[in-house]
């Protein structure tokens, strides 16, 4: 069967049909529409207009090699011949403006969702965030959570944006230099080092007072380093993920119920919490930073490459060959910025 909606053509492989009680056909498919032409424009048809707008938002990745545009992830409805209607999940390609960019200078991505800040401060958002505008806002970098992004601009202020309203505006009256965000609360550290922290959940408690460079929200606790480079932690502890061995870190990432960090001395990786699939426990050598997603982790040695360790069940530790700026690591994928400033994202 295929489908020609507009600009799109897509070839339907349907494994199976079955008849409802109104004898129209009703299909289920777990796979792919595959493209059978060259043109994938913008989809639109009237059946596809009463969708709910989440089966237009691109999936958490960006375009793979060699492919043309954006995946995007669905439930697409066609007419058959008669009354028989086709409801499959599918994946066909679109074009995008920001395809093949080589101007990414920051990224961040959750489990869902993903943003990237542009060499001209622009922020674009893909997967369940990529239908909400960030801001007018020039961007120097950006934090995902699980339903919301924040971002610090180029004038010190921090502007967030999402779904639900959560977690909200960073308190007024300060500049900031670093901001994360985690499930429905974010922290950001101020220009004079003091930590602020905003939103329903662990957002609400108290941060530690002191002076300090960096902040790292996870999924129920949240750890920062200090100005004398020393770990403190707060929130849950049910595994340990929140108490931080006594070394000096030049930075740490707090990921689902277990923390990493780089440490000062020699470049090594620590990790602590939670170890069910080796996401705690980091290969040797020398690390420039690191990223923990919910199973899985990874980092960018000192030349240059991604090592990433724990849960690889779809690939989102097998890192393609190269050289990189920065990593993030996600739920079941993962993304890095290569060193031409372009973005590669692999796993599910």
């Amino acid at each position: 069967m295929t489908v020609d909606l507009s600009a799109a053509r897509c070839q339907v492989e349907m494994a199976a049909c079955t008849l409802d009680s109104m004898g129209i056909a009703v299909g289920i498919l777990r796979t792919e529409i595959k493209p059978t032409g060259e043109d994938f424009g913008t989809l639109r048809h009237p059946l596809l207009e009463r969708l709910e707008q989440s089966l237009w938002r691109p999936p958490p990745r960006p375009p793979r090699p060699g492919k043309r545009g954006w995946a995007i992830g669905g439930l697409v409805v066609a007419l058959a011949v008669g009354l028989a209607v086709l409801l499959a999940f599918a994946t066909c390609l679109r074009d995008d403006p920001w395809e093949n960019r080589e101007d990414v200078t920051s990224l961040s991505i959750a489990d869902r969702s993903g943003c990237i800040v542009l060499a001209g401060g622009a922020v674009v958002c893909w997967g369940t965030l990529g239908d909400v505008d960030p801001p007018d806002e020039e961007f120097a970098s950006v934090s995902v959570g699980s339903h919301r992004a924040c971002g610090v601009t180029t004038e010190n202020a921090v502007a967030c944006w999402g779904s639900d309203g959560r977690p909200r505006a960073a308190p007024a009256g300060h500049t900031f230099v670093s901001v994360s965000v985690g499930v429905d609360y974010a922290c950001a550290v101020a220009s004079g080092g003091s930590l602020h922290c905003w939103g329903p959940g662990l957002g609400d408690a108290r941060p530690p007072g002191g002076e300090f460079v960096s902040v790292s929200v996870g999924v129920d606790h949240a750890c920062a380093v200090r100005a004398n480079r020393y770990v403190e932690c707060w929130g849950a502890d049910d595994a340990g993920q929140a108490t931080p061995p006594g070394f000096t870190f030049g930075s740490v990432s707090a990921g689902r119920h277990y923390t990493c960090g780089v440490r000062t001395d020699h470049g090594n990786v620590l990790c602590w919490g939670t170890n069910h699939s080796g996401q705690a426990s980091p290969p040797t050598g020398a690390f420039n930073s690191v990223s923990t997603g919910s199973s899985h982790a990874c980092g960018v040695r000192i030349d240059d490459g991604v090592t990433c360790w724990g849960s690889n069940n779809f690939g989102e530790g097998t890192p393609p060959d190269g050289n990189y700026r920065a990593v993030g690591a996600g739920s079941l994928w993962t993304c890095g910025i290569r060193g031409d400033g372009s973005v590669v994202c692999w796993g599910q």
